[in-house]
């Protein structure tokens, strides 16, 4: 997933407001960087930077412990 329309779909129910407020959250803090698109229709992609790419081992780890833990 690169772009906004892809992480509200995938994001069961957020608000669109909640998304972009936590996907500028994000850029302000080098965990993503946003790319405006070159099809005029100023369709940003968003790509997670190295700094983001050190954080998915630690994030993964915490959705492991929370499906054995906390199984819905």
């Amino acid at each position: 997933m690169h772009y906004f329309r892809e992480f509200l779909n995938a994001g069961e129910g957020i608000a669109t407001n909640v998304l972009t407020d936590r996907l500028k959250m994000l850029v302000s803090e080098g965990m993503v960087i946003r790319e405006e698109g070159s099809s005029g229709k100023g369709q940003a992609a968003y790509h997670a930077t190295r700094k983001g790419m050190e954080l998915l081992p630690i994030l993964n780890a915490v959705k492991d412990w929370g499906k054995k833990y906390r199984p819905k």
